[in-house]
């Protein structure tokens, strides 16, 4: 459940992450929703996602625990996704194709209202957004 000053808390994150470089441990795009949903429900939702010892480890976690499907895995913490991405709202989850240091590649993110933010934007450094249009699935927070 979000916490009453949860725009400001929302607010507050995204702009402590501009000056995050992308680093699959610590500042990839699951944790960056992750975060974001921290942030404003002061509740950890992937505490077993964290403490990856490197981009292997954390890729070997996604594939035993949901197949290596991102969405499966967001589903699986998250709750079923809502039934069309317009109902989606700012602070709730999203999934989208984006291009990051690794090439194209399918991430999760936080819906802004007509955008959405994802970790790794330009050089890496902070975070991105692409439009709600281009997100594939969302999921309330």
């Amino acid at each position: 459940m979000r916490r009453d000053d949860w725009p400001e808390r929302l607010a507050a994150f995204l702009e402590a992450q501009r000056r995050t470089a992308f680093s699959w441990t610590t500042h990839n795009c699951a944790l960056f929703a992750a975060d974001a949903v921290e942030a404003m429900t002061g509740e950890d939702p992937v505490p077993d996602w964290r403490g990856a010892a490197d981009k292997a480890s954390l890729l070997a976690r996604l594939d035993t625990d949901h197949g290596g499907d991102l969405e499966a895995a967001a589903t699986a913490v998250m709750g079923t996704p809502l039934e069309r991405m317009r109902m989606a709202q700012r602070g709730d989850v999203v999934s989208a194709m984006t291009v990051g240091p690794g090439g194209e590649a399918l991430a999760l993110g936080v819906c802004l209202g007509g955008r959405c933010a994802f970790a790794g934007g330009d050089e890496g450094m902070g975070w991105t957004t692409l439009p709600l249009t281009a997100c594939r699935l969302a999921w309330r927070v």
